[in-house]
Formats: C-alpha cells, sequence, structure tokens
C-alpha cells in the first residue's frame, strides 16, 4: 500500500509576533542598501573622471568598473522582490 503524504505552506503576515517588526527591518535594509549603492555610484564616478582627467588609466578602469558594478547591484537591489515573487509563484506552479 503506497501512502502519499500532502504538505502545503500558505504565508501569512499575521502567523507569528513581531512580523510589522520584521517587515519594517527589511523595509530599513533595503533603503539602507540603496543608499550605499548610490554612494558608490558617487564614489567609482568620481574616481572613472579623476582617473581619465589624469591619464592614470588603472583608476579610470577601476572607476568604469565600479560605476557598472553599482549599476548591476542597484538593478539586483530594486529587483530583489520581484525576483523573490516571481521564484515564489514559479515554485508554487
Amino acid at each position: 500500500m503506497l501512502v502519499t503524504l500532502q504538505v502545503s505552506a500558505t504565508p501569512d503576515p499575521g502567523g507569528l509576533p513581531g512580523q510589522d517588526k520584521l517587515q519594517g527591518l527589511v523595509n530599513g535594509v533595503y533603503s539602507w542598501s540603496l543608499i550605499l549603492v548610490l554612494a558608490a555610484l558617487v564614489v567609482a564616478a568620481v574616481a572613472w573622471a579623476w582617473g581619465s582627467h589624469s591619464n592614470h588609466h588603472s583608476a579610470a578602469s577601476a572607476g568604469r568598473r565600479g560605476v557598472l558594478l553599482g549599476l548591476g547591484a542597484a538593478l539586483l537591489v530594486g529587483m530583489a522582490p520581484q525576483l523573490v515573487n516571481f521564484f515564489y509563484a514559479l515554485g508554487r506552479s
């Protein structure tokens, strides 16, 4: 006799105490990550400009790489909620 066990899970925001505090913490970390990405972009852009202006090719290259990495980080941070929701929906189907 073959018995199959079926398990289900449904996200419930009110299921645990402290849900509002956890959501506030996540929102705060999300905000800080955007601020840090912006600061990294400014620093990298300054390094790129300084390196280009002073013919320091290594600094210009590092600044350019920093700008590209900062833009990629901003893209990932901005897409993070949608990525989680997409893969959650994909896993549920």
